[in-house]
């Protein structure tokens, strides 16, 4: 029996609210910050980066999801790793793969591994295709299945987003609210002066009144990840 959890679309949304919704944003807000954020092809984690797996055979794979030809090294009498074999391939499968991501309207948000490329051996070569490139139009319909999807089922967002440890849904009063400042606003601070610099039209505040340096000090503190509640008591 097909679950609704199991729907392309479903999976789709997913995907989506991992990169693009606010909780996104807050939780990496020092990347907001920067003038420019460099993408490298596909959504493949660097060598050791988050894992390494030693499979029964004494070979050492970036993770256990692909294919054993992928292997880092060995472990016999010792540990065997080419480290300059291992960059050097992967820069040849960034290299191949950028030509299609340079162009892909779906490299935001992309998830895909690119060991899970059918032909990725074959990087240089006609027969290495993505399979998962999106043109302009792939990309709006894409869009629209996910937005549809998402206003006949709102409730998804909340469920998505809680069981990827991505919210915190907390009961609060009508006496306060969370405050946050949306992610293409800089925030230039100082002891005597706050500059809020929108990227996206130009526009900006400058400021020098102590609450207001107070509160973003506040809320660019790393334990509040972006976010500071505040209730009727505080300054205006």
């Amino acid at each position: 029996m097909l679950l609704h959890e199991d729907l392309l679309p479903f999976h789709e949304l997913s995907n989506f609210l991992k990169y693009f919704s606010i909780n996104s944003y807050v939780s990496d807000i020092l990347s907001t910050l920067c003038v420019e954020n460099k993408y490298f092809p596909a959504s493949t984690c660097f060598p050791f980066s988050k894992k390494i797996f030693l499979t029964t055979h004494g070979q050492l794979m970036p993770c256990e999801r692909i294919d054993y030809k992928y292997s880092l090294g060995e472990v016999n009498e010792g540990v065997f790793l080419n480290i300059s074999q291992i960059v050097q391939q992967y820069n040849a499968y960034y290299k191949c793969l950028e030509k299609y991501c340079r162009h892909c309207y779906l490299y935001r948000f992309c998830g895909l591994c690119m060991f899970h490329l059918e032909n990725l051996k074959k990087e240089g070569t006609e027969k290495m295709v993505c399979h998962y490139f999106h043109n302009q139009k792939d990309f709006q319909l894409k869009l629209s299945r996910i937005f549809s999807f998402l206003e006949k089922h709102p409730n998804d967002f909340f469920k998505i987003l809680e069981d990827n440890n991505c919210i915190i849904i907390m009961e609060t009063s009508i006496t306060g609210w969370w405050f946050t400042i949306e992610p293409y606003v800089y925030i230039g601070l100082t002891s005597e002066c706050v500059l809020l610099y929108n990227t996206l039209d130009g526009e900006y505040i400058e400021s020098n009144k102590v609450e207001i340096i107070q509160l973003l000090k506040k809320l660019l503190e790393r334990n509040n990840q972006g976010v500071v509640y505040l209730t009727n008591e505080d300054p205006k």
